[in-house]
């Protein structure tokens, strides 16, 4: 009887202590880990590992130790947890390999729920299969619960990494250019074995395809490996340059391409010629390179603005790509003077060049009288230049609002010449062409076309497309066309002057050499018929002497 009372007691005594004994069971997600060397190196590798709390109800998770195998670094400050509040938490690392995160006050994962828990490690270890031991607490009272898991780790071997050029622009896919004929290729490259071999591979990319010119073996040793290339000898061209990395394992990696620019040409630069010597009121300006060309390829362009003393009033500096472009840029003029201007032009390979003219504008209080050039004229003083087409946007037609008393220049024919609106109502405008000035008076959609030198051909045609908010819309354009006979509601020389309905030329009475040769006719005329009047007289006179005599 005495033994079955003992064995109870001993029975009851175990029920009692595992009553008392709190589990802290969990799962974890991911079942493993997969680091290459080469990422772990460069403290890019992420551990993210997730904790489900599996003991059911009323049993918390207070306390998570994570214990890193051999090889695994932390790296500091790289660490967390979704709980979000580091209030809610201490995290604690208590050896390079150990981490502890707790909160023994409440918990870190109540009942059936789901915490992460990441960190970021190196591993400098030798490639292999290692784990990762987790461990869950539950302290209660008196009493400590522990649950422990393995997540494995697979270290795989490295190939090179950190393949780079020394000394180019790591974020630029173009080492900088040269005025040159060779150049040197810096390369380096990181192993965890021994780096063993660079490749380098130069193409020619200045007509497509690229054609591999040559590719150069270098052999290296040790874990961190710098190799140089020297190209000689080169022609000017487009070139590209990429390098392959072995290590002792056999393992490669590779380089960016690089494009170089092999480039000894100097760019070219034209400036509009529409923006010399000009004279305007406005405070500002607009300057522009008309053409911009290269041989291989341009990188930039600047706008430079000097005042009369020869101090930079402002630049604008701006990107241009391919081998022909333009540039513009509208600067201030701050005071009324004379300024000069010019651009600069950059290509792939830093050659610069700046036009070898500075040009000049001149900002007056008021509009000067346009200059005249090759027997070109000019207008009144009222008028406001604004607009400066070149050739190219003569020919296209240049499309433009105009105000009352506004008008654009242009180079016809060698000649300044000038159209402006003179007058305007809802429906028509007064335009004036110039240098000697002629007037049309143009509805909404009508043509007209004007000879400007009197050669029996009409050199500008101006329609008038819209008229909005005080402005009419024009569209000129220069033209070559023979003045027809019969033709009708077409300017030529003077205002309203049209071709006869028979065909012959009209009779100009306009210029100098006519009238003089009127004078003459006229004074011819005139001496004719005194001559014949004396004439008449004498013979008259003489006719009554002998009547008279005859009579006596």
């Amino acid at each position: 009887m005495k033994k079955h009372i003992l064995v109870f007691m001993l029975v009851s005594s175990l029920v009692l202590i595992s009553l008392g004994f709190v589990l802290a069971s969990h799962s974890t997600d991911p079942s493993s880990f997969t680091v290459n060397q080469s990422d772990s190196l460069t403290g890019t590798y992420l551990f993210n590992i997730t904790i489900s709390n599996t003991n059911g109800a009323g049993v918390n998770i207070t306390r998570i130790n994570i214990t890193l195998p051999s090889g695994f670094t932390l790296l500091s400050d790289s660490n967390g947890s979704s709980i979000g509040n580091s209030a809610l938490y201490n995290f604690t690392n208590w050896t390079s390999n150990i981490l502890t995160w707790s909160n023994t006050t409440i918990y870190l994962i109540n009942t059936s729920t789901t915490n992460y828990f990441w960190f970021r490690a190196n591993a400098t270890a030798t490639p292999g299969t290692y784990y990762i031991n987790i461990t869950s607490v539950n302290i209660s009272g008196a009493n400590v619960g522990y649950y422990n898991t393995t997540i494995p780790v697979v270290v795989l071997l490295a190939a090179p990494y950190n393949v780079s050029f020394i000394n180019a622009n790591s974020t630029s896919a173009t080492i900088p250019g040269l005025n040159a004929t060779e150049f040197t290729v810096n390369v380096s490259a990181l192993d965890n074995s021994n780096v063993t071999r660079f490749s380098f591979s130069l193409w020619n990319a200045t007509a497509s395809p690229a054609v591999l010119l040559n590719t150069t073996n270098l052999t290296s040793s040790g874990t961190n490996g710098i190799r140089s290339m020297n190209y000689s000898s080169l022609v000017e061209g487009i070139y590209l340059i990429n390098v392959t990395v072995n290590d002792s394992l056999n393992n490669k990696n590779y380089s960016v391409t690089r494009t170089m620019y092999i480039d000894r040409t100097e760019p070219k630069v034209n400036l509009d010629v529409n923006s010399n010597n000009k004279n305007t009121t406005a405070t500002s300006w607009f300057f522009a390179a008309t053409s911009i060309t290269d041989n291989l390829g341009l990188a930039n362009a600047t706008i430079y603005l000097w005042d009369a003393s020869g101090n930079l009033v402002s630049s604008s500096t701006g990107d241009i790509t391919s081998t022909s472009n333009t540039t513009g840029a509208t600067l201030n003029l701050p005071s009324v003077g004379v300024y000069y201007w010019n651009v600069k032009a950059t290509d792939m390979a830093n050659n610069q060049v700046i036009n070898s003219t500075n040009f000049t504008i001149t900002r007056s209080s008021t509009t000067a009288t346009a200059p005249s050039s090759g027997g070109g004229g000019s207008a009144s003083s009222s008028w406001i230049t604004v607009y400066y087409p070149n050739s190219a946007q003569l020919s296209a037609g240049f499309t433009q609002a105009f105000q009352v008393n506004y008008r654009m220049q242009a180079t016809i024919i060698n000649q300044t010449h000038f159209v402006g609106v003179k007058s305007l109502t809802t429906s028509s405008a007064m335009i004036e062409v110039s240098s000697t000035p002629q007037q049309a008076t143009m509805s909404i959609g009508e043509v007209k076309k004007f000879d400007i030198n009197g050669d029996n051909y009409y050199d500008i045609q101006v329609k008038l497309n819209s008229i909005t908010s005080n402005s009419a819309s024009l569209t000129t354009t220069s033209i070559n066309e023979l003045v027809s006979s019969g033709t009708t509601g077409e300017n030529s020389n003077s205002e309203g002057s049209n071709e006869s309905a028979s065909g012959s030329e009209p009779l100009n009475l306009g210029t100098s050499s006519n009238v003089w040769v009127w004078m003459v006719l006229v004074i011819i005329i005139i001496v004719i018929a005194v001559i014949l009047l004396i004439y008449l007289l004498k013979k008259n006179k003489s006719s009554k002497w002998e009547k008279k005599f005859r009579t006596k």
